[in-house]
């Protein structure tokens, strides 16, 4: 939910950043996106930018501009913002196309259009990332994927596992939503974001062994149905 509301806001963000404090708005908009988003249990809400160019990652990562940056966006989000940025997770740019452009490497690189298609339902790009590095090593995810009244990231509806990317820094999900769809003979597999970007092949792989222990049961996973949107229902 944190995540979607900074993702919602930020091409209105950025404008008045642009207009306000220059050497702050060009580099965010010039070549930072939103990541993550969680909820701190100091009230803090931390939001993990991803950058795609060494110059602005450079000057971002400056504590005293950081400091200052939370505290243009509180206001703006009105919240208490806790900033971090990171690397995007395709990596960086070669060049920039013009002074104020500086096109983001592709998430998605080699997917054919219908996998395009499918991981737009994707909360983000750390879960495009996940989708994309998934289909590479030859799993076909479901995304958002519904569940009775629980809905998943992703999932192999055939073998009943699910993946969750939660946050930034949590490593495991809500107990209640666990153990609802444990008892709908799921297995769900929890991935933090920071996990994910630091290296998604691993989570991959952790769920391609998830796949490989599990018993395939016979005929459709009960109260499965795909989803084509990821709003909580």
């Amino acid at each position: 939910m944190e995540l979607r509301r900074v993702i919602w806001e930020w091409s209105t963000l950025m404008p008045r950043l642009l207009a306000e404090q220059p050497d702050l708005g060009l580099p965010l908009s010039r070549s930072c996106r939103p990541l993550a988003a969680e909820r701190h249990p100091d009230g803090k809400l931390a939001t993990i930018l991803g950058c795609w160019w060494p110059p602005d990652l450079a000057v971002l990562e400056d504590p005293l501009l950081r400091e200052r940056l939370d505290h243009t966006l509180g206001p703006i989000l009105e919240d208490e913002v806790e900033t971090q940025v990171v690397e995007w997770p395709a990596g960086f740019a070669r060049a920039a196309i013009s002074d104020d452009e500086v096109q983001a490497p592709d998430i998605m690189g080699s997917l054919p259009p219908d996998a395009r298609a499918a991981a737009d339902a994707c909360e983000g790009p750390l879960q495009r990332w996940f989708f994309a590095r998934a289909y590479a090593q030859g799993l076909r995810l479901e995304v958002q994927h519904v569940i009775d009244h629980y809905r998943v990231d992703f999932a192999i509806p055939r073998s009943r596992v699910a993946a969750e990317i939660l946050g930034w820094e949590a490593r495991h999900g809500p107990r209640d939503r666990e153990r609802g769809l444990g008892d709908r003979a799921w297995r769900v597999l929890w991935f933090a974001g920071e996990e994910v970007h630091a290296d998604a092949d691993r989570c991959v792989a952790v769920l391609k062994r998830a796949l490989n222990s599990q018993p395939h049961p016979r005929g459709p996973a009960p109260g499965s149905r795909s989803a084509g949107r990821y709003d909580p229902i």
